[in-house]
């Protein structure tokens, strides 16, 4: 599926469920504040005097990481995603042999 494929099926789901924008609306906050409980994390962990936020009901840590990685991928990832041919969306393949 491309990413115009992608579009017209969320804009479908969006036109069947009138709650789907705001449900979107509420995961993407959840994973933004569970990435701001990640932040607090390191921080703490790079200077203890700095309190450690503690889990909320609309954040969770492990989730805090989909968003902190996607900013600031580890090596090992960075390198698959560059490099793997799944994750070069919309790019046009060179077939000029």
């Amino acid at each position: 599926m491309d990413q115009t494929e992608l579009l017209e099926r969320l804009k479908a789901e969006q036109s069947k469920d009138s709650s789907f924008g705001g449900k979107l609306a509420a995961f993407i906050q959840y994973l933004q504040n569970s990435e701001q409980l990640v932040l607090e994390l390191i921080a703490h962990l790079k200077d203890p005097s700095k309190p450690a936020s503690s889990q909320t009901a609309d954040a969770s840590v492990e989730f805090g990481l989909i968003l902190y990685w996607i900013d600031n991928p580890p090596a090992a990832v960075e390198t698959i995603i560059n490099d793997h041919k799944v994750f070069k969306l919309g790019a046009v393949p060179d077939n000029r042999d």
